[in-house]
């Protein structure tokens, strides 16, 4: 199979996912809109379920775009689409990343104050992670915007999209780590500081008191899980910079193979978390009474 063959084929297994991830995030708030009386009872958990599900509709028509235009690109190899509006989407697509990723971390610090602060209502208040999810967009948005305008989101020519310019190893790994690692880091420590205070004040707290926080951590704990997946899936974004500097040189297959690597660990946890998560099984698989 030729190098060439085998790119188109992971761009429209890509395609494809990005269908199903699109169709999937916009079924799961159109549900969420239908049951609205019943996401209204737990408005956190659903405002920040409806901050990732935004997050990968939003991504979905840029990356579809990309790979549209690379396939359309192989088969015309003199066209270009060297353009400020390129790059533009490529900025907005790290921004989709950059505030997904972040979303897990508010995801970790809810259920961090539902347990250690669980008698302290203003820490889970609806108010404050609405606020919090405003400064993680408009963080996204200005974190990413000196890349934008010095021009280190750049155009790949024989990709036929923008992505962050390998040559610039230094900015382009720090921006990466910034959008991936740092908030799974902070995660990790925020999940071990829970875990620390269950294990010292378990015995101190009522029977019911520790049933929620069971309830709470096995929530937490998929969270986790759902996260270390998908930031290894992204890990690429970051060794192919590395690789690149080191070798010169970067197998044509690599570039659409990172992407796949991203595109169907999201597409999967956005199916996922619906059986994962109470709160959207219980929208999407209640049980209807029956009056007799």
């Amino acid at each position: 199979m030729s190098a060439q063959l085998f790119n188109i084929i992971l761009y429209i297994c890509i395609i494809i996912n990005i269908f199903i991830r699109f169709s999937v995030s916009i079924s799961v708030l159109l549900v969420m809109f239908y049951h609205r009386i019943k996401v209204r009872k737990h408005p956190t958990n659903y405002l920040l379920l409806i901050n990732s599900y935004i997050c990968l509709i939003g991504a979905s028509p840029i990356v579809l775009d990309m790979y549209v235009r690379s396939i359309y690109g192989y088969f015309h190899p003199a066209v270009t689409f060297d353009e400020f509006w390129c790059r533009f989407k490529s900025y907005l697509l790290y921004i989709n990343g950059n505030v997904y990723f972040y979303s897990f971390l508010l995801h970790s610090i809810y259920h961090f104050c539902r347990i250690v602060y669980h008698t302290r209502k203003k820490y889970q208040s609806f108010r404050l992670y609405l606020i919090l999810s405003m400064i993680l967009w408009i963080s996204g948005f200005s974190q990413l915007l000196p890349s934008l305008i010095i021009g280190l989101i750049d155009y790949v020519q024989n990709l036929y999209y923008c992505q962050l310019r390998l040559t610039s190893i230094s900015p382009s790994l720090i921006n990466l780590s910034i959008l991936f690692l740092v908030p799974y880091i902070f995660s990790i420590i925020v999940y071990l500081n829970t875990i620390c205070y269950i294990r010292k004040h378990n015995q101190k707290l009522s029977r019911i008191i520790r049933r929620k926080h069971r309830r709470h951590m096995t929530i937490f704990r998929r969270l986790i899980i759902l996260f270390t997946l998908v930031t290894l899936s992204a890990m690429q974004h970051i060794l192919n910079p590395v690789i690149y500097v080191l070798f010169g040189y970067l197998p044509s297959w690599s570039y659409p193979f990172k992407w796949f690597l991203t595109v169907f660990p999201l597409t999967s946890i956005g199916i996922i978390q619906i059986f994962m998560s109470p709160y959207l099984r219980r929208l999407f698989f209640q049980k209807k009474k029956i009056n007799i």
